[in-house]
């Protein structure tokens, strides 16, 4: 009897301590549909039910990016990371950068004040339509739009200058009801304000404002490798960008839990002209 107790009380203590594990926890990565490609350049999430994640509860998605030039044999290779063999680590440790939040329209989510300021998730569901998690949603993250919809972009305050957004579309609809523009990890110098992240556009569209939007030898995201601002400049000033996204979420103990990364294509985007 005094045998079975133990060997009880072994069992009870090996399944507490197993619980602690971080890997007992799970939380599904993000469901997309046709990858973008610089002819259909908009990157897509679509939202699916959360019965899949284990001891988490999803709050959102957090999105990554890394630039390239042309001809770039690490653009092949880095679309490779999309696997459970994969995390936000080896994203990071491979020179992808997370997206900032910019301005929008979703009441309770303050724009990044710098690159280490961020409050993640970046697309925050439990936030934006706390109803609809697990619902049929969609989330498009769209670069360089010249005609962007209404909700509540500023774009550095520039009118004529194409706005980087994500926008958030409820299930069975088709006309988003909430964005927040998507912006560089880099910090906005104190000559336009600060206190903000840089944007995709060009730097044509702030020449005028006495600042250089996209500076090779300055913002982390494009002063390496040193080959990519020579590539960019030789190819009409285009560079490419690659995303990638990870469910976040925030586990029974307390700790914060990202998915492993799914690839969700790449573009192009006019950096210099």
């Amino acid at each position: 009897m005094r045998l079975v107790k133990r060997l009880a009380l072994l069992a009870i203590v090996l399944l507490e301590v197993g619980c602690g594990l971080p890997d007992a926890y799970y939380v599904y990565p993000p469901a997309i549909g046709t990858a973008a490609t610089p002819t259909t350049p908009i990157f897509v999430i679509n939202g699916t039910s959360r019965s899949q994640d284990i001891l988490v509860t999803f709050w959102g998605y957090e999105l990554y990016y890394k630039f390239y030039g042309a001809n770039d044999a690490t653009l092949t290779a880095d679309e490779n990371y999309g696997s459970p063999n994969y995390t936000t680590a080896n994203l990071i440790s491979s020179g992808f950068h997370r997206v900032c939040l910019g301005p929008g329209n979703v009441t309770g989510l303050t724009p990044d004040t710098n690159v280490g300021s961020a409050s993640a998730p970046l697309i925050n569901m439990h936030v934006i339509d706390p109803p609809s998690v697990g619902s049929n949603y969609q989330i498009n993250i769209i670069f360089d739009d010249s005609n962007p919809p209404a909700l509540g972009f500023l774009s550095l305050g520039q009118p004529t200058a194409p706005v980087s957004y994500y926008e958030y579309i409820p299930a069975a609809q088709t006309v988003p009801t909430f964005g927040m523009e998507v912006r560089r990890y880099v910090v906005l110098p104190a000559i336009v304000g600060g206190n903000a992240c840089k944007t995709f556009a060009s730097n044509y569209y702030y020449n005028s404002m006495g600042f250089t939007n996209y500076d090779s030898t300055a913002d982390v995201d494009v002063q390496s490798p040193s080959s990519l601002w020579p590539a960019v400049s030789s190819n009409g000033g285009l560079i490419y960008i690659i995303i990638y996204a990870v469910s976040y979420g925030q586990a029974q103990d307390g700790s914060f839990q990202t998915s492993s990364p799914v690839y969700l294509g790449y573009t192009q985007l006019q950096v210099m002209n």
